[in-house]
């Protein structure tokens, strides 16, 4: 028995199938023998089914460069340096998690995002990234393209580092505090 919106692939005896259930009806198709052409026409399929199925429920699908495309023309009034910035911060999402379907996006996702752009860039940098990119999350919210903004409320640094931040700040202070002591006595 299937759920009303699964998608399964099936291998029976060397060919490729798709199943699904459309209005209730189980439809299968098939692709032909299990070869990797046959499996990428059958993932274009999917996807076509999946825009089917976000469009009857009021949710439109778009590929990441598309909504990228349309923020863009929305956004182009802005000053250069800010769209400068949104394009920069929009190629490195684009080359870490690929054109995906702005629906295939997940907190997960972002979040791994965000690690590896902290290691590789400045920890400036990689908030301006995430600010523009947190704006462009909400303008597909808005739109219905994502379930929520990925971006927005990140705990960019961990526990541990927070605790040895705090430790190098707390003995800065106690060091600032005795020699301000120490010139409180001289005069």
């Amino acid at each position: 028995s299937m759920a009303k919106h699964e998608i399964r692939v099936k291998n029976y005896g060397g060919y490729l199938y798709v199943k699904y259930r459309d209005k209730g009806e189980l439809v299968q198709k098939s692709f032909g023998k299990d070869t990797p052409a046959n499996r990428s026409e059958a993932q274009r399929y999917i996807r076509g089914i999946t825009r089917n199925v976000h469009k009857k429920l009021g949710k439109l699908d778009l590929l990441l460069s598309e909504g990228m495309e349309n923020y863009i023309k929305k956004t182009e009034n802005e000053a250069a340096s800010f769209v400068k910035t949104q394009k920069s911060a929009f190629n490195h999402l684009l080359d870490y998690l690929g054109d995906v379907f702005t629906s295939d996006i997940t907190q997960e996702k972002v979040d791994s995002f965000i690690r590896a752009k902290m290691k590789e860039l400045s920890m400036q940098t990689c908030l301006l990234y995430i600010r523009g990119l947190s704006a462009f999350f909400t303008y597909l919210y808005e739109n219905r393209l994502v379930y929520k903004n990925y971006f927005l409320r990140q705990n960019f640094i961990s526990k541990p580092e927070i605790e040895k931040l705090w430790d190098a700040v707390s003995g800065e202070i106690k060091t600032t505090v005795k020699s301000n002591e120490s010139l409180n006595k001289c005069v």
